[in-house]
């Protein structure tokens, strides 16, 4: 069995490329839209890693504010953000709450290195 990952993105085009190319990698992939849907996810089966959008239907930063709920209730799992959210404040703050920031457009191959990268340091944790 894979890594399980939950990926929470809106945009269907980038959801279903996102999706194909980290389950040709591997991993095992639940595609949420929206953040209610990503909770109902999360109720379902543990996940290794959550790569969460920031912009979601809820709202322009959504995504930070699952994150941060996440982290309250004691999820310790690595968290990538993927996001038009460019700015040098919004870049620290998903910094603050997750382990990766990375600016759409981005390359597949990078987040996929760099969702390795975060589950080997889990590992020797």
């Amino acid at each position: 069995m894979g890594t399980r990952l939950l990926l929470v993105e809106d945009d269907p085009d980038l959801g279903r490329t996102v999706t194909q190319a980290l389950e040709e990698h591997g991993f095992q992939v639940v595609w949420a839209t929206s953040q209610e849907e990503a909770w109902e996810a999360l109720w379902d089966v543990p996940f290794q890693a959550l790569v969460l959008d920031v912009r979601l239907p809820e709202g322009e930063e959504a995504g930070f504010h699952l994150a941060r709920t996440l982290r309250e209730a004691g999820f310790t799992q690595p968290i990538l953000f993927l996001t038009a959210k460019d700015a040098l404040d919004d870049r620290l703050h998903g910094l603050q709450l997750g382990e990766d920031y990375l600016n759409k457009p981005f390359a597949l191959s990078e987040l996929g290195a760099s969702i390795r990268a975060h589950l080997r340091r889990e590992e020797v944790r």
